[in-house]
């Protein structure tokens, strides 16, 4: 991409980015909706997790967890994957939805206990 942009096959245009938005939107409500009808089902709001991650930031005793790439400790490298810390902030998103919708009382995991990425 430095020498030629990228070709529109590896890049989202405005509209197939709002094509992919509406499908998600829509498999969202389809998932809530069927879970509703369930009385032992319950969802895990990833997507405010995940938006917390990249507005404000997941704060746990020792730090805030973020999206930034390779020094929000949030994602690994690949800018992909979640860290261990990424996978631990996750671990407490469904934790608190089981404890909210079980009303059960499961501790939720310190963050600072598992590594992120280290770089030089």
């Amino acid at each position: 991409g430095i020498t030629l942009p990228l070709e529109d096959r590896w890049v989202l245009t405005a509209e197939e980015y709002n094509h992919v938005e509406t499908a998600r939107t829509q498999y969202n409500s389809s998932i809530n909706s069927i879970a509703d009808s369930y009385e032992n089902v319950i969802v895990a709001d990833m997507a405010s997790g995940l938006n917390q991650l990249n507005t404000s930031g997941i704060s746990y005793n020792g730090g805030t967890l973020y999206s930034t790439f390779a020094t929000g400790g949030g994602f690994s490298l690949d800018g992909v994957h979640p860290s261990a810390q990424g996978y631990a902030a996750i671990s407490n998103i469904f934790i608190e939805a089981v404890n909210s919708g079980f009303n059960a009382n499961i501790p939720t995991v310190n963050i600072g206990d598992y590594s992120t990425i280290f770089y030089e």
